[in-house]
């Protein structure tokens, strides 16, 4: 008997939450606009510098695990990222980093050598891609407390070249 009364419970309560259903769809498609992300949804992201101003543009294959999400679950999935369009044709993302982009080098004096960084893409942290030894006595003091500082160039070969004058 308590099976029996346990299997009309059940059944009375599926369809009682069946029936509103379509309520809890419907509420969920308006609030995300009813666009999903296609396979052939573009995805093209914005990379924000904010220390030399410039913007990186690059247009991707759309990830897997994005495929079939609204905006709101895109926005779950990527923390610190904004969305600045969200359609089923077209997916803008923008990153903003408090750095230089990859296109600029840091240089230091540090332990009688140039070391010549790069911002690493898409991230905050930097990398070292070269160490130049130099002759500090050859530094004048303007320069040394350039470099001591960290000294801005718009690409490895201006670096290199300031670089040589001290070598």
């Amino acid at each position: 008997m308590t099976v029996f009364l346990l299997f009309i419970f059940s059944g009375v309560l599926g369809a009682y939450m069946a029936r509103h259903a379509p309520d809890v769809i419907q509420a969920k498609e308006a609030d995300a606009g009813g666009d999903t992300i296609l396979l052939s949804t573009r995805l093209i992201t914005r990379y924000e510098y904010e220390l030399c101003g410039h913007v990186i543009t690059e247009e991707s294959d759309m990830p897997r695990e994005y495929i079939g999400l609204n905006k709101q679950e895109l926005r779950a999935l990527l923390d610190g990222v904004s969305i600045v369009k969200f359609s089923s044709e077209e997916v803008i993302l923008e990153e903003r980093y408090d750095c230089y982009c990859e296109q600029h080098v840091l240089a230091y004096l540090k332990d009688g050598s140039i070391e010549i960084y790069r911002c690493k893409h898409a991230s905050d942290t930097f990398e070292l891609i070269e160490r130049i030894p130099i002759k500090e006595s050859a530094l004048s003091i303007e320069s040394r407390q350039g470099l001591i500082r960290g000294k801005v160039f718009s690409g490895i070969t201006e670096a290199e070249e300031y670089v040589k004058s001290f070598s």
